[in-house]
């Protein structure tokens, strides 16, 4: 159940589209998870989506926005790929239809030995403080699930941590941006400190290949 990094890209530029041109690392295996971390600065969610060139398809498993200053748009995309990616290959974020976005990026990774998205446990918050978090809007479904989250804030934040999360995917620079693993089989908190204060956080769940749920109150009568 590895992580792995595939790399990262950020511009301050105003287009409609970003993309990790070259993939740090392959992602050989059919059915492999690959979670795209991605946001701009448009503050409008209708119409955004990721793509590869392998065609392989992604989709939303959180979003959330902000319209303070920036209009922080930040999102969790995800794809059990049907066809393998090479280090010659592209994981594409394509903004709100109509919008040259002012400020976006694209992180990403992949991790082996899970096959399907917990909605149930899906969340998100945006805030103005100094602190950042969000809990897991239920607990796991299934032992050990790969709980990712993502948070983004504006104006050059600092961020220090999230929670007791494995920072190991890539973040982007220039922007303050921190994606962060941790498997559960509870109800995890992603949270941190920032130097600003605009922020979006999100959280959300993958359960384990072949995972089953425990049995909970069955009791067994012999007669």
């Amino acid at each position: 159940m590895a992580v792995v990094d595939l790399g990262n890209n950020s511009t301050f530029a105003s287009q409609q589209t970003i993309a990790i041109t070259a993939l740090t690392n392959a992602v050989p295996v059919i059915g492999t998870l690959v979670v795209a971390f991605v946001e701009d600065f448009n503050g409008v969610t209708t119409g955004i989506q990721v793509t590869d060139t392998k065609s392989n398809t992604y989709l939303p498993a959180v979003v959330n926005y902000t319209l303070g200053v920036g209009h922080v748009c930040c999102s969790m995309f995800y794809s059990f790929i049907n066809t393998p990616l090479t280090t010659g290959d592209s994981i594409i974020y394509h903004a709100a239809t109509g919008f040259a976005a002012n400020g976006m990026a694209i992180n990403a990774c992949s991790a082996t030995g899970y096959s399907s998205f917990d909605a149930a446990t899906a969340n998100s918050a945006t805030g103005t403080s100094a602190t950042f978090s969000v809990t897991a809007a239920h607990a796991a479904a299934f032992p050990n699930e790969i709980f990712f989250g993502f948070v983004i804030s504006n104006n050059v934040p600092t961020i220090t941590g999230a929670g007791t999360w494995n920072t190991a995917p890539p973040n982007g620079t220039p922007f303050s941006n921190e994606a962060a693993y941790q498997i559960s089989s509870g109800t995890p908190t992603c949270s941190g400190t920032l130097t600003s204060q605009q922020w979006v956080v999100l959280i959300a769940s993958f359960a384990p290949t072949g995972a089953q749920a425990p049995i909970v109150g069955t009791k067994l009568i012999f007669q």
